[in-house]
């Protein structure tokens, strides 16, 4: 573990160990494993301020390079 800063009152003051990760791809989570659940998506993951978020429910390495879900977005 390692320290966190503590933003806001229910954030976690530490970090969990993880592996490097790709910072070129989009992930969207649920923001809670409740409301995971409650779509059929059980399941806790790290990855929001307490370090218990639902499951990822889109990431886009899952699609080729230059034809993901943000190709039609514009700036």
């Amino acid at each position: 573990m390692a320290p966190a800063p503590v933003v806001f009152p229910d954030n976690a003051a530490q970090n969990p160990v993880t592996a490097p990760i790709q910072m070129y791809h989009l992930g969207i989570w649920f923001g809670d494993p409740n409301d995971g659940a409650k779509a059929g998506c059980p399941g806790v993951t790290p990855f929001d301020g307490d370090h218990e978020a639902g499951i990822q429910i889109l990431n886009t390495s899952n699609f080729p390079d230059g034809n993901g879900p943000l190709r039609d977005l514009e700036p």
